[in-house]
């Protein structure tokens, strides 16, 4: 029996392209990534990844964007055992399998709940991984999280789909909103008030260039990649 996935958004739909990217970085002679996992669900969605027409180039920058953004999660988990991780955005994305961080991290995957619903039928179960089905400007999402603990945001592929408002808002909201020191562009390690070890990762991935028109960024100039 095949799987029916809920009703998703244009904006929804862009978490394909992504998907795509890696998987089909997997099925390349030279890795970028190695995600099976991407590579997994596409083939048992029996998704069309021709659709998005994407060439090497961009298939090799999103996965380097992936694992880049796996390797800054994965030190800084090591480096903080009892850190809470969001991964904004999440998409069908699997990074917390890829870095498997310590059991002692709390991570919380966060989309629409369409998206939510679609990875709990396509996705293992982890035993520390969390989802949240929100729109991420409604900041009452955060009302679950831990406030205590060194945290970790991931937002791979999102702020481009987001209004400069939208933006400044969510940022104003998360762990991480002083005392930052740029790190190039990937990652803003800071420590807010002296009150907890933060790493900051917005990385968009999704170009405006590769979307389809009805998926066309709400703020084009952040889906340029660095």
């Amino acid at each position: 029996m095949g799987i029916t996935l809920p009703a998703f958004t244009a904006m929804q739909e862009s978490l394909f392209l992504t998907l795509c990217g890696r998987a089909l970085d997997n099925r390349s002679p030279r890795l970028s990534l190695a995600d099976t996992m991407a590579d997994q669900i596409v083939r048992k969605l029996g998704y069309n990844c021709g659709k998005f027409h994407l060439s090497a180039s961009p298939i090799i920058n999103i996965a380097l964007r992936a694992k880049k953004l796996d390797e800054v999660a994965l030190k800084f988990v090591t480096r903080h055992p009892d850190a809470v991780a969001l991964d904004l955005g999440v998409g069908l994305d699997t990074r917390i399998f890829r870095i498997a961080p310590p059991p002692t991290v709390h991570w919380y995957d966060i989309d629409f709940p369409e998206v939510i619903t679609a990875r709990q039928q396509l996705i293992p179960d982890h035993a520390n991984a969390h989802g949240i089905g929100t729109d991420l400007t409604d900041p009452n999402w955060l009302d679950v999280i831990s406030t205590d603990r060194p945290a970790l945001i991931v937002a791979d592929g999102l702020l481009a789909f987001l209004t400069q408002e939208d933006m400044i808002s969510l940022l104003n909201a998360s762990p991480a909103t002083s005392q930052a020191e740029k790190w190039p562009s990937t990652a803003t390690p800071g420590s807010p008030s002296g009150r907890r070890n933060t790493t900051t990762a917005p990385n968009p991935s999704q170009t405006s260039s590769n979307l389809p028109a009805s998926m066309t960024p709400a703020n084009p100039s952040a889906g340029t990649p660095a």
